[in-house]
């Protein structure tokens, strides 16, 4: 079976004009390795992050386009959200998390299962080694 592939129109022009695109693999872009430290869970993503999306992409009703629904940002306090949680010697013990969008609401949004050490270690690392949460005095 045969499968297409896409090229974007700006890596097109410059590969129809014989030049090399300046996002090519060639030109040493890419992703960098993802550490290991950082296979996180989304509840354990959440509780290091600087900033909480609530946001969701929904598919239109004609056209089968995605769009964005409530675009709105949070900032969350990260020093205090790393202090609470309790500390593990075991790298297996879980703990629950139910997150709510406001204190003063009943429900939860997401509930999961989190691993307080890889959430620690999570953020010692990146507090290393990220410049935005160096920016943020994340300790």
């Amino acid at each position: 079976m045969y499968r297409s592939k896409w090229i974007c129109s700006t890596c097109h022009s410059n590969l129809s004009n014989g030049k090399l695109p300046d996002c090519s693999k060639a030109n040493k872009m890419g992703f960098p390795v993802k550490p290991q430290c950082l296979n996180l869970t989304p509840s354990e993503e959440r509780l290091i992050s600087p900033r909480i999306p609530f946001t969701q992409i929904r598919e239109l009703l004609r056209g089968g386009q995605l769009s964005i629904h409530g675009n709105v940002n949070v900032p969350a306090d990260v020093n205090s959200t790393v202090s609470t949680l309790p500390g593990s010697s075991d790298e297996s013990q879980t703990i629950p998390i139910k997150l709510k969008r406001r204190l003063s609401y009943k429900h939860h949004y997401q509930f999961q299962n989190v691993r307080p050490r890889r959430v620690l270690k999570a953020a010692k690392y990146l507090v290393k080694t990220s410049e935005l949460f160096q920016n943020e005095l994340i300790l």
